[in-house]
């Protein structure tokens, strides 16, 4: 048994810290992370190439029982490999899905509480303005009697001074 091989870590290299920079570097992040995805369909359509040859290899009569097998490893891996993409997709979509729902319950919970403030605010001002219409009504009556009543009472004081100085003036005459 050959004796195990340990990598050695290279003692001058250096740390590498992720700064978040926003979502811009989620971006860019993706994008990455994009290209490389159409890396591997670029891959993925070599081996597909390679499986056509394969398979046209097999077909010949020279081709061996190894032949074989590597064709079947590489189907496999291509077969392996399209599961997998198959179910990081699905998993994306539903990852949005669930955020996109999230997202629209969480505006149409907002809505809805500020339309119910709104609505209870709404409410309470128009109380207090048939409140204060009602008091104006009855401050408006209230003056109305009170100038009637000033009225009388001037037409009175005159009809009194006015005999008065009817009554002096006989009186000096």
């Amino acid at each position: 048994m050959a004796p195990l091989h340990t990598i050695k870590k290279s003692t001058t290299a250096t740390s590498e810290s992720v700064t978040r920079k926003g979502h811009h570097e989620r971006r860019n992040r993706i994008v990455e992370e994009v290209e490389e995805e159409d890396e591997d369909d670029e891959m993925q359509d070599v081996d597909d190439a390679d499986t056509d040859e394969l398979d046209s290899s097999q077909q010949s009569p020279v081709a061996g029982p190894s032949d074989h097998k590597v064709a079947a490893l590489i189907g496999s891996i291509v077969d392996t490999r399209r599961k997998r993409l198959q179910v990081d997709k699905a998993s994306i979509h539903k990852s949005y899905a669930e955020s996109k729902k999230d997202a629209q319950d969480g505006i149409t919970t907002l809505f809805d509480e500020l339309e119910a403030k709104s609505s209870s605010a709404h409410s309470a001002q128009l109380t207090t303005l048939r409140q204060l219409l009602a008091r104006k009504a009855e401050l408006e009556a209230t003056m109305a009697s009170k100038l009637a009543q000033l009225e009388t009472e001037y037409a009175s004081h005159c009809y009194d001074l006015q005999r008065v100085a009817e009554l002096r003036s006989k009186s000096l005459q």
